[in-house]
């Protein structure tokens, strides 16, 4: 069944301000989730779970952030300043637990995904998890192993390879990627936070 206090936002994505510039729109991409976020988790503090499967396509962009500082600085200080959001925010409430997606660019640090994952994953912010995709591996030790397109580091890992997904044009097909492995660990979260509402 469904469970009757989930709720969907959906972030459309963000125009690319600068095509020229490539780390200047991803930076106000990465900008634009943060403030999403933070604008859920201020005005609605009945949220206790809340799944991000976006991240920097760094790949489209043409850049390589294991060897771009400025890439290296822009992420880490968008982590930076989630994190202190967030220590500030919970000074006035309960965190919900942000789960995001570790990326998809081929075995890159989940630290250079998303703003969420360098806040957990380089500044210590204790509220998000980042989810790396595994994939069936009959014959491996337990049966799955990391998918290769799968980011690193990650908190855990989650099935996230041929996920029946929606599609636009309201259809189905089936999805693989770290964006649809985060999801189920949003879900189960949600579960057993809706169940044990003490934690």
């Amino acid at each position: 069944g469904v469970n009757p206090r989930t709720r969907l936002f959906v972030q459309a994505p963000v125009s690319m301000a600068n095509p020229d510039n490539p780390l200047e729109a991803l930076a106000s991409f990465g900008d634009a989730m943060r403030s999403s976020v933070l604008s859920l988790s201020r005005n609605y503090p009945e949220i206790r779970v809340i799944n991000v499967s976006m991240g920097f396509l760094w790949a489209a962009a043409g850049i390589n952030p294991q060897t771009d500082e400025d890439a290296q600085d822009m992420v880490d200080s968008q982590g930076w300043f989630l994190d202190l959001s967030l220590g500030l925010l919970s000074l006035s409430r309960p965190l919900p637990l942000i789960v995001t997606s570790a990326g998809n660019d081929g075995g890159l640090p989940a630290r250079y995904n998303d703003p969420f994952c360098n806040a957990a994953l380089a500044h210590g912010a204790s509220n998000i998890l980042c989810v790396e995709n595994v994939q069936l591996s009959p014959g491996s030790p337990g049966q799955v192993t990391r998918r290769a397109s799968s980011n690193v580091g990650g908190h855990l890992s989650s099935p996230g390879t041929n996920i029946l997904s929606t599609l636009p044009g309201n259809t189905y097909g089936y999805k693989t990627g770290s964006s649809m492995a985060s999801p189920f660990v949003a879900r189960v979260a949600g579960f057993i936070l809706a169940a044990v509402t003490n934690l």
